[in-house]
This record gives structure tokens, C-alpha cells and sequence, in this order.
């Protein structure tokens, strides 16, 4: 976000009363600040001429970065010591003249020329802002078409101060003609604060669009390997740079076959990073071998796990290639490697793992149907809690499908249809199309499910089957393809046809889980419930093919909005009448915490840490010990009677309020939790006892958990099992996934935080 000046807000007919004026060091922080803010939007335009549409963004995600604020204030502050150029920077500043310049170089990096990426000079006219020569005109939105003055800028809505500037500008200004009657003496002490002030934004502009340059491979390796971009296509500038995304995506299909997910992010951040720090590496250097290499590093369990990672990297990679790098050089490092994985996450929309939408249900009113081939179908329906059965496809347009016509698919589960909405726009359109794209998308598919059964019917039915909305409907290119968000799916029809949940088959399409923190899950949440209907308020039959996806697309990028996109194609391009976009009644469950499982309990408490807070030094028992340092377990434990909502004797409960209730009511012995003085504070929640799991496999471990969790226990696990002694609050289980609310860390999947292998006891708690 810029940095918003603070304005000295003038009456016209008084002076400004003397106890309110700033001060000299709060003006020259104002200048200093303006003059930053120059800085950055001159870095834009210089970063879009030379990177186009990546490039400006990246000067934004860099801004917010140590690297990059220290770059632009740097940058400032060389701009600020040109006699006068701070003074009429605040001025800009205060006329919002920089924010409208800074707007302009996002318009022309996003929108002038077809949205791909070039390491190329664009083949266009533009000024050394980056902004369009026509754009360049305006005073008010540009730096590049005149000198900075203070009088350089004014809103267009204000003629009369236009009309004074203008007055000003003719008092002050000179015409080339006269300038060229100085002498060379006048000349250059005229200009001289011009070059430099010329000579410290290119400086800064290359420093700053050096670093954005590496995001640059960010894009290229996740659009070769599908995964998380804006949207922007990507074009290579080079054979060696296009031959390297494509050992990428090689590596990450190789590796998915194994059972193992990588994030092509990483990879990149790790040559970027050593490379930055003179290792001597290029694309041709990175062969599969390399990459393999790269991408082991970060998995535990074949899945990421950050302290593996950094392990991995400081004690392996970095001494490969920088020998002589010291301990803390190679520390230094990593933590570059993952702020650039976060910049580029920041850069393309997306929470690397923070927040992330989780879906309710809705009722879905139904008045009828417009069905192409029928018109207006009258059919009163309100669907409540709707589930879909996947259904098998067999032959269809002349295509083997595999499977038999009009019966379940096989090992499916009943999918909540807004879960449904979710996998369908994952699958049919792809998580990289532009976001209004994907919320049309989902739009339209929702509407498309709904009718389906109105048009076909046979064994394509919505109805309720013993008080239970189901819809049936094919899980193929014959009808829509759903890929479950959070197994993934693949197909063992080398031509796509039936798709199954899960990475099973390995014959034709394979996708892997959705992160949980991918933009599609907030889109989905967004747009929940939305339908696509005519002015009789009848649900459309909004069939698509891939020619109305790639429209979906094209209007997306040309500015328009979904519900705009939608009224478009089913009103131009197909005469369906489209009117508007209805939302139904839907229970939205908001936002939670979130991991690559899935979502975990919402609620201050699933945040409680034993390390922050205002109880971190509250006293455990009689060890003398604080739940700074001993307090795991009785977080965990504190969390677990929070998320339970079983009532508590004191009114304020948190860590630190149970511990001290606990220190009173035989809760320790010494610094030892006392398991079953817990129903002192939160009646009826009892102590049911504990299991040693320290010698089962992974699996059994997995099992008991589930097993516990199935009985509507609440569970505690200790996870450094011969190492030391750590307890987290079990939150729930997300396929092979255990979510947890940890205390001292913020991790959310237990073992890829910590080893599976020291899992090595379980407590729990039922509340009666």
C-alpha cells in the first residue's frame, strides 16, 4: 500500500494558527516520505518498460519487503537532497498527482499490450516513466513528459486552481527558446539538480527492477508446471530459460507420481537466491538432476516441511555451490529464500498458508428452469443440504468413458455441491485464470448442475432420496469434471474421460490437491450460492464449452466483471436472456486458519500460543517454571475446553486464567499437569485417560487418532517422543492429514511439523 502524505489542510481566508504548523523535522519527513513514493513510481514504469506486467507488480511486493524499503528510501533520500525536488514532491504528494502516477504505471503495465510477460523491450512507444507517450500527456498522472515542479500537477476537476497553477507556472517557467540564450554557466547550474535528480531514480529504478527480475522465473516455472500465477501467461525469453521450466514441470510430474507434492516456488528461490549471492549457476546448469536435487530438500513424508527445508539448505545445498559461505551467511540465506517464496505469493494474490475460505451451505429457492431447446420450465423447488453422487459416463459421442452408463462411480463419496462448484472450476477452467474468469465460472457451472436434470433426465436427477437432496451427474467431459480440492484426481483413460477423486491412476490426467490457501477456495466462499437467471427469475441452462471459457477469459482481461461476463456470453453470444446473478440463502462459515489439509477451528483460541500473550509468565505449580516454558500441555489443553464451549467457573478463560485457577485447585504437581482436576474450572469436561502410540506405524497412528476423534473426544498428543517432551491440541483429520492447534509454533499439519515418529502418546477428554 503507498504511503499516504499527511496533508496540511489550509482555510483559504486564514493563516494557519502557528501551534499546529509543523514542524521543520516533521516537513522534512514529509519531503523525505513524498519523495520515497517518487522514487517507487518511477521504479514501476522503468520495471513494466522492461518486464511488462510482472514487473511493475513486483516493484509493489518489493516495497513491502527489508531489501526493497531500503532500496526506495535510499533512493528518497538522494531525490530529497536535490535542492527543491522535496518541496515539489510533497506538493504532488499532496495533490494525490504521485498516487495518480503511480495508478498510471499499474494501467500501463496491466493493460497496454496483450497481458504476457516479455523480458523484451516492448514494442511500443513509451516513455522512460513506462507510461504510454498518449498517457504521458497528462500532467496530473506522469513524472516522464516535464520537469517536477510544483506546479507540475493539479486534479482536472478544479479549474480554478488549475487556472492559479497555470498563472504561477507562466510567472515561473521559461521557453526552450529562451533557455537557449543562458550562458553554458546558467545551463548547467540550471540543470545540474535536474541530472541528478535523472541519475538517482535510474539508480534506484535498476536496483529495484533487478530485484523485481527475479520474480520473473516465479512466473515462468509456475505456469509451466500449473501452479499459482495471476493469471498472466507466460512468454520465455530465451531456448535455455524455456528448457528450464520444462525440466521443472518434468521433475514436479515425476515426483507427483511418486506420491510426492513440491512447490516449484522454492526451487526457483533457491537458484535465485544463490545465484544473487555469485554461485556460479545457470538455466543450462539445473538439469533434472539438480532440480530433483532442489525439490527433495524441502519434503519430510513427502510432503513440505519448513525445518527440513531450512536443514536441508543451509547444511547441503548452499555448501554445494558456495564452499566458503559462513554459518550465519548460509542462515541469512534461507530466510531469503523463503521471503521470496512469501514476496511472490504477495505478488500473485495468494496467503502462502495464512488464511484461506471455508464453505457452507445453502438453500437453493428454485422458481424453474430457461432451458434452450424448452424455454421457461416451471418447477417450485427448495433444496436444502445438497450432496452429489459422481456418476459413470460408458460411451458417450462416440467415446469410451470407461465405467457403465447411469451408475455410480465407483469408491465415491457423496460431495457437498458447493465442494462440488469449488472441484468443477478447479478442473474446467484451471486455478490460473483471471479471478472474475473463475467466478463466472463457478457461476455458471452451479447453474448448469441445477438445470442439467430439466434437459436430460434418465438417471441425471435432482430429487430427494429419503429426506436427502442428491443430484446425479457425470464425472466426465461428457457432463462436467469435478476434481476433488482436496485429494486431486486423475484419470486411467489416457483421452480424460471418467475422472476419480485421489492420485490413484497414473494412465492419462493427473492434478494434485488444491492448497489450501489457493485464491479459488476465497472465490468459491465468495460466490457461493450465486446463480445465473432471466428476468422471470428462472435459473439458466448455462452450458459451456471451451470456446465460452476462453470468452470468460478474454473478458476478464479486457476489465469486466463476472456478473458482466456472464450477461455477455449468455446474452450475446448465446440468446439465453441472462438478466441477472441471484444469490440464494447460504450460510457462509467465513474464514479459518488453514493449512494443505484443509481448515482448522476458528476462534481466538486456536491462536493461543504458551510464548505470547499476556500469560507468558504466569507461574506453572511450584516449578518455579513459566507457561512461557512448560506450558504446552496446559495450552493445548486450555484450547481444547475453549473449542469444546463446555462453561467455565471463571469468566475470562484463557491460558492463563486456567493455569492460575489450576495452581489453586491440585491442577499440578510441581510443574506436572494434573490430568484430572480439569473438570474443577470447565465442568464436564473429564479425563478419560491415555494411550501409549510410541511403537505403531505411521498408519495405526493415524487410525487411533481418528478413532478417538470419532468418538467425540477431545485429544492431546505429545510429538517429541525421545527428544524432549512438546504437547499440541488435535483439531480434526483432513485426509492423511492431522490438523493441530499448536502452542508453540504456527504450524497447523502435525507431521510435517514435527517427525511422525516421536508422536508417542495421546490424551483425551470427553465432556459429559
Amino acid at each position: 500500500m503507498p504511503y499516504e502524505s499527511t496533508r496540511n489542510r489550509k482555510n483559504n481566508n486564514m493563516q494557519e494558527n502557528a501551534s499546529t504548523a509543523p514542524s521543520n523535522e516533521e516537513e522534512q519527513k514529509a519531503r523525505q516520505d513524498s519523495s520515497k513514493k517518487v522514487a517507487k513510481t518511477a521504479a514501476k514504469g522503468a520495471a513494466n518498460y522492461f518486464a511488462g506486467p510482472i514487473g511493475g507488480k513486483a516493484v509493489d511486493a518489493l516495497s513491502k519487503t527489508k531489501v526493497g524499503d531500503a532500496l526506495l528510501n535510499k533512493g528518497g533520500k538522494l531525490l530529497n537532497s536535490v535542492p527543491g525536488v522535496g518541496k515539489a514532491a510533497k506538493k504532488l504528494d499532496d495533490r494525490g498527482a504521485i498516487d495518480k502516477a503511480d495508478q498510471a504505471m499499474d494501467i500501463a503495465g496491466g493493460s497496454a499490450g496483450e497481458n504476457r510477460l516479455k523480458t523484451t523491450i516492448p514494442n511500443q512507444t513509451t516513455t522512460s516513466s513506462g507510461v504510454s507517450s498518449g498517457e504521458n500527456n497528462k500532467k496530473d498522472s506522469s513524472f516522464g513528459g516535464s520537469s517536477l515542479s510544483p506546479t507540475d500537477s493539479k486534479p482536472n476537476n478544479d479549474n480554478n486552481a488549475q487556472e492559479e497553477d497555470q498563472e504561477k507556472s507562466n510567472k515561473s517557467s521559461f521557453s526552450a527558446t529562451g533557455f537557449a540564450k543562458f550562458s553554458l554557466a546558467q545551463k548547467v547550474m540550471f540543470l545540474g539538480p535536474l541530472i541528478i535528480l535523472l541519475v538517482s531514480i535510474l539508480s534506484v529504478t535498476a536496483a529495484v527492477a533487478g530485484e523485481a527480475g527475479g520474480y520473473e522465473d516465479g512466473f515462468g516455472a509456475n505456469d509451466a508446471a500449473d501452479g499459482v500465477t495471476d493469471g498472466t501467461e507466460f512468454t520465455a525469453s530465451s531456448r535455455e530459460q524455456n528448457d528450464f521450466y520444462t525440466r521443472i514441470n518434468d521433475v514436479k510430474s515425476q515426483m507427483l507420481a511418486e506420491g510426492k507434492s513440491i512447490d516449484v516456488t522454492y526451487i526457483i528461490a533457491m537458484y535465485q537466491i544463490l545465484v544473487r549471492h555469485n554461485a556460479h549457476l545457470n538455466y543450462d546448469d539445473m538439469t533434472t538432476g539438480k532440480i530433483e536435487e532442489f525439490a527433495n530438500s524441502m519434503l519430510l513424508d513427502n510432503r513440505y516441511n519448513e525445518e527440513t527445508f531450512k536443514n536441508n539448505v543451509i547444511n547441503q545445498i548452499i555448501p554445494q555451490y558456495l564452499p566458503n559461505s559462513k554459518d550465519s551467511d548460509r542462515e541469512r540465506m534461507v530466510e531469503e529464500m523463503l521471503e521470496y517464496v512469501e514476496n511472490y505469493y504477495d505478488l500473485v494474490g495468494a496467503d502462502n498458508g495464512l488464511v484461506c475460505a471455508s464453505l457452507g451451505s445453502c438453500i437453493y429457492t428454485i422458481h424453474g428452469f430457461y432451458i434452450p431447446r424448452l424455454g421457461n420450465v416451471t418447477n417450485q423447488m427448495n433444496i436444502s443440504d445438497l450432496k452429489v453422487r459422481l456418476m459413470q459416463t460408458g460411451f458417450a459421442s462416440g467415446h469410451n468413458y470407461g465405467g457403465t452408463f447411469g451408475l455410480p462411480l465407483e469408491g465415491e463419496e457423496l460431495v457437498p455441491f458447493e465442494k462440488y462448484i469449488l472441484g468443477v472450476a478447479y478442473q474446467e477452467i484451471g486455478p490460473n485464470a483471471p479471478e472474475e474468469a473463475l467466478k463466472a465460472q463457478m457461476v455458471a457451472a452451479r447453474s448448469y448442475a441445477l438445470a442439467r436434470a430439466q434437459d436430460v433426465g434418465g438417471w441425471n436427477t435432482l430429487q430427494e432420496e429419503n429426506g436427502q437432496w442428491i443430484l446425479q451427474i457425470a464425472n466426465s467431459t461428457n457432463d462436467q469434471v469435478y476434481c476433488d480440492p482436496d485429494q486431486g484426481c486423475s484419470s486411467n483413460d489416457g483421452q480424460w474421460g471418467q475422472i476419480h477423486s485421489g492420485l490413484s491412476y497414473d494412465r492419462g490426467f493427473r492434478r494434485e490437491p488444491m492448497p489450501a490457501d489457493s485464491r479459488l477456495r476465497t472465490i468459491a466462499a465468495e460466490t457461493m450460492g450465486e446463480v445465473l437467471v432471466n428476468d422471470q427469475g428462472n435459473v439458466i441452462y448455462a452450458g459451456y464449452k471451451q470456446e465460452e471459457q476462453d470468452l470468460y477469459t478474454s473478458l476478464a482481461r479486457q476489465g469486466l466483471n463476472y456478473k458482466q461476463i456472464l450477461l455477455e456470453v449468455y446474452n450475446n453470444h448465446f440468446s439465453y436472456g441472462a438478466s441477472n446473478v441471484q444469490s440464494m440463502n447460504c450460510n457462509k462459515n467465513g474464514s479459518s486458519t488453514c493449512s494443505s489439509a484443509g481448515t482448522t477451528s476458528t476462534g481466538d483460541f486456536a491462536n493461543w500460543k504458551q510464548y505470547e500473550g499476556p500469560w507468558t509468565d504466569v507461574l506453572v505449580g511450584t516449578s518455579g517454571k513459566t507457561i512461557r516454558g512448560i506450558g504446552c500441555l496446559a495450552t493445548s489443553v486450555a484450547m481444547l475446553i475453549a473449542k469444546s464451549k463446555v462453561p467455565t467457573v471463571v469468566a475470562d478463560f484463557n491460558p492463563g486464567t486456567f493455569v492460575e485457577f489450576m495452581n489453586t485447585h491440585g491442577g499440578f504437581s510441581g510443574g506436572s499437569f494434573t490430568w484430572t482436576q480439569t473438570n474443577q474450572i470447565a465442568p464436564g469436561f473429564v479425563y478419560q485417560g491415555d494411550i501409549n502410540i510410541s511403537g505403531y506405524t505411521k498408519q495405526q497412528k493415524l487410525d487411533q487418532i481418528k478413532a478417538l476423534l470419532n468418538e467425540g473426544a477431545y485429544v492431546v498428543a505429545e510429538v517429541k517422543g525421545g527428544i524432549g517432551q512438546h504437547w499440541v491440541a488435535i483439531d480434526s483429520v483432513v485426509g492423511d492429514n492431522v490438523i493441530m492447534m499448536d502452542p508453540g509454533s504456527s504450524g497447523t499439519i502435525l507431521w510435517q511439523e514435527y517427525d511422525w515418529n516421536r508422536t508417542s502418546r495421546l490424551g483425551y477428554y470427553k465432556v459429559q
